[in-house]
C-alpha cells in the first residue's frame, strides 16, 4: 500500500470516538472523499461505525483510549497507531481530541507520517500550572514537533502553545471551531406561544456551567414578570451513555429544587432548538469554539454564554445574545432576564443577527477548505481568523 492512489491521497482521521468523527467532522470527511481522496477513520468502536462507512470512509477500530495515565495502556495505543501508519502509509493524519493528538503525533514522528492535529481547547489539564501541566506540555511537544500544522480553535489556546514553545508560530493555524453546516442547521422560526424556553445542550459536566444554569433557574422561577411560563431544558448524555459525563443521579441531585429539567440525550438538537427561544451555555471549560453554541446561532437563536476563551467568540454582546461572567450564577441570571425582557420583534431580530454571525464566522466551508488544502500539501495561513 502507498499513500497515493489513482484518485487522490490516503488520508486518516483519528479521534477518541467514532461518534466524534461522525458528529463533528462528517462534512469534511465527505468533502475529501468527493475530491477523490481515500479516507480512513480510526477511533474506538461505537454506534457511528456504520454511519462513517456510509460516508465512504474505511473504519479502523482502535483499542480503548486510557482515561487515566497507564503505562501499559499508553504503550498499547501508541503501538497500535505505529502499526496502522506503517500498514496504511497515509499521506496525512488529521487528529482531534487530546489523546489521539498525543499518541498519533508521536507515532507519526516514529513512522515519518504527515501529521496535522486539531487542538479543540485546553481542557482541564491547563486550568492550573502544576506537575500535570508540565507533563502535558512535554507530551504535546513530543507529539507536535514534526506536525505540518497545528490547528487551534481560538487565539488563547494558540498563543499559549506558541508562548510555551510547544509549537512554532509558523506551525500554528487558527480556524473558528469545527464549523457548522449552514444548510443542515438552517434558521428555525421562534415558537409562537408559551412557554419561554431556555435550552442548555452539551456535555453534562459541571464545567459547562450546569450548576450556574440550575441556580439561575431557581432564582428566576417558572413564571416571568409579565406572566409567561418559563421552561429550562437540559439536553445531553449522562454517564450511562457517555463515560466522560456525570451520572444521572448526580445530575438529579444538582437539579433538586430547580425548575430546570433534564430532557434526555439527542442525536439531532434541531428538534430541541425548534422549541427554544434562547440557547444558554455558561461554560468555564477549556473550550475551543463550542459547537453547540454555533449550531444554535445557525438556527437563529440568541445565545447566552460566558466571557471565557472560545465561548465569547460565539456572541456579539447585546446584538446576538449576552455574555455572563464565568462561574457566576447571578451574572447568568441577569443575562437571562435581559432576554426575557425582549419583545417578540426584538427577540427575532437578535436571532437573525445570531444567524448572520454564524454565516460570517462559522461556516463549515472554511474548515473543509483548510483540510482539503492540507490533504493536498498546500499550506494554510498561520492564522485563519
Amino acid at each position: 500500500m502507498t499513500s497515493e492512489n489513482q484518485h487522490g491521497r490516503r488520508i486518516l482521521f483519528a479521534a477518541n470516538t467514532q461518534w466524534y468523527l461522525h458528529n463533528f467532522r462528517r462534512e469534511t470527511i465527505a468533502a475529501l472523499i468527493a475530491e477523490g481522496h481515500e479516507v480512513h477513520c480510526a477511533a474506538p468502536r461505537d454506534d457511528r461505525r456504520q454511519a462513517l462507512k456510509e460516508l465512504g470512509a474505511t473504519v479502523h477500530d482502535s483499542p480503548p483510549l486510557p482515561s487515566r495515565m497507564s503505562p501499559f495502556a499508553d504503550a498499547r495505543i501508541l503501538a497500535w497507531y505505529v502499526g496502522l501508519f506503517r500498514r496504511l502509509r497515509p499521506a496525512t493524519v488529521f487528529t482531534f481530541t487530546p489523546k489521539p493528538n498525543v499518541f498519533a503525533g508521536i507515532a507519526s514522528r516514529l513512522t515519518g507520517t504527515g501529521f496535522a492535529p486539531n487542538v479543540s481547547g485546553l481542557g482541564r489539564v491547563f486550568e492550573r500550572d502544576n506537575l500535570l501541566t508540565t507533563a502535558a506540555c512535554r507530551a504535546y511537544s513530543a507529539a507536535f514537533g514534526g506536525a505540518k500544522k497545528v490547528i487551534f480553535q481560538n487565539r488563547e489556546s494558540r498563543d499559549m502553545f506558541v508562548g510555551k514553545g510547544i509549537v512554532s508560530s509558523g506551525q500554528a493555524a487558527q480556524l473558528a471551531g469545527s464549523g457548522v453546516d449552514l444548510t443542515r442547521f438552517a434558521p428555525i422560526p421562534l415558537p409562537a406561544s408559551d412557554p419561554f424556553v431556555f435550552l442548555f445542550s452539551g456535555r453534562l459536566v459541571l464545567s459547562k456551567g450546569l450548576a450556574e444554569f440550575a441556580q439561575a433557574a431557581r432564582t428566576i422561577g417558572d413564571v416571568s414578570p409579565d406572566g409567561r411560563r418559563i421552561e429550562y431544558r437540559i439536553v445531553g448524555f449522562t454517564q450511562e451513555q457517555l463515560s466522560s459525563t456525570m451520572p444521572r443521579a448526580e445530575l438529579d441531585a444538582l437539579l433538586q429544587g430547580s425548575p430546570a429539567r433534564y430532557c434526555g440525550p439527542s442525536d439531532d438538537v434541531r428538534d430541541q432548538m425548534a422549541r427554544a427561544h434562547c440557547f444558554v451555555l455558561p461554560s468555564y471549560y477549556g473550550e475551543g469554539i463550542p459547537r453547540s453554541a454555533i449550531e444554535a446561532a445557525a438556527c437563529a437563536r440568541p445565545v447566552i454564554t460566558t466571557d471565557h476563551p472560545g465561548c465569547r467568540e460565539t456572541v456579539i454582546e447585546g446584538k446576538t445574545g449576552f455574555i455572563a461572567v464565568p462561574r457566576d450564577a447571578v451574572s447568568l441570571e441577569q443575562a437571562m432576564r435581559k432576554l426575557l425582557a425582549l419583545d417578540t420583534a426584538a427577540l427575532s431580530a437578535m436571532g437573525a443577527a445570531s444567524r448572520a454571525h454564524a454565516e460570517a464566522r462559522f461556516d463549515v466551508a472554511g474548515n473543509i477548505a483548510a483540510y482539503a488544502a492540507l490533504a493536498s500539501d498546500r499550506d494554510i495561513l498561520s492564522c485563519e481568523i
